[in-house]
């Protein structure tokens, strides 16, 4: 059902008039029955004013106004664009294997530190015959998601990082968008909204018109159904957004894998979502612009440095 703005913004309006009525009762001394019921004639009138816009109950004011938020805030993303601070490298990293992707990630933050390294957008679009890696939490929940792997014959990876929600996931057909800058965002929340608006820009470029994330998820959402989703870190200064979209899914090895007969109802791809698959050169060209729209910068592609590949031969798997 469409919004009314104009009805949620005046709806708002009374909310707030009685929010600070309902304040200004408690700066004197009235006596508690005085006091009930001038709650109860405030209220009331909340009431009659959201119906009179349309809105049958408190409720139903509430519902609509966090559609409305939850719209302007996707529409904002949309429209992200910071202010230029220098060009970006580009690096295609799609023929990293997982764990060459995880050292590359972990070591990177230390080599932006000392300037090794410039800001840098890595990219992986990895090809669709690659094998499945199971990479799982430091958990009870994980180590039984990679007892099933074992099982499987599924190569598993031990994640770095604890995690309290989520036992794993699948590597195989995720789009990667790794930014690593230094001193380019304010502060963390200025990082948390950039790599939301790499993702929806870089989808709505692709033709995914209806993506929408909430401000308080990391989770990008097509209906129902997860497609992508973002993390972001601050190192000294150094601040790290990751941004994985889900090209394809092998749905059976989920279901298999996480012991989930839920997940076809909770994730959707790419694929899925525009019917067809895309080709990493279409999906680059869609990154890119977004890249240089969000930044304001000029974005210049580039290779691995000696630095870099040195981090990915160090780093070994479990490690």
């Amino acid at each position: 059902m469409a919004i009314d703005k104009e009805k949620v913004i005046a709806g708002r309006n009374a909310v707030y008039n009685y929010r600070s009525a309902h304040d200004a009762l408690h700066v004197g001394t009235l006596a508690a029955d005085v006091l009930e019921a001038r709650h109860t004639e405030l209220l009331e009138t909340l009431t009659a004013q959201l119906k009179a816009l349309g809105f049958v109950s408190l409720e139903a004011y509430e519902k609509a106004d966090a559609e409305l938020r939850l719209q302007d805030y996707n529409s904002e993303l949309r429209r992200l664009s910071l202010p230029a601070d220098g060009p970006i490298r580009f690096v295609d990293v799609s023929s990293l294997s997982f764990e060459e992707l995880w050292a590359l990630r972990v070591g990177s933050k230390d080599l932006r530190l000392s300037d090794a390294i410039p800001d840098t957008v890595y990219f992986g679009h990895p090809s669709l015959s690659v094998a499945p890696v199971i990479a799982y939490a430091s958990s009870p929940a994980g180590d039984e998601v990679a007892g099933r792997a074992a099982l499987l014959g599924i190569k598993t990876c031990r994640s770095r990082h604890q995690h309290v929600r989520h036992a794993g996931y699948i590597w195989q057909h995720d789009l990667s968008l790794r930014v690593i800058t230094k001193d380019r965002f304010a502060d963390l929340g200025e990082a948390r909204k950039a790599s939301y608006a790499l993702c929806v820009q870089t989808l709505v470029s692709l033709g995914v018109q209806n993506v929408v994330v909430a401000p308080n998820s990391n989770n990008f959402k097509l209906g129902k159904k997860k497609v992508a989703s973002a993390c972001w870190a601050s190192y000294n200064g150094v601040f790290s957004i990751t941004t994985p979209v889900t090209l394809d899914f092998n749905y059976d090895l989920g279901e298999q894998v996480f012991d989930d007969s839920t997940i076809r109802e909770r994730v959707t791809t790419l694929k899925e979502s525009l019917g067809h698959e895309t080709t990493a050169q279409t999906v680059r060209d869609a990154v890119l612009a977004a890249v240089g729209s969000i930044f304001s910068s000029t974005v210049t592609s580039g290779g691995l440095t000696q630095s870099e590949l040195d981090v990915t031969a160090e780093v070994k798997h479990g490690s």
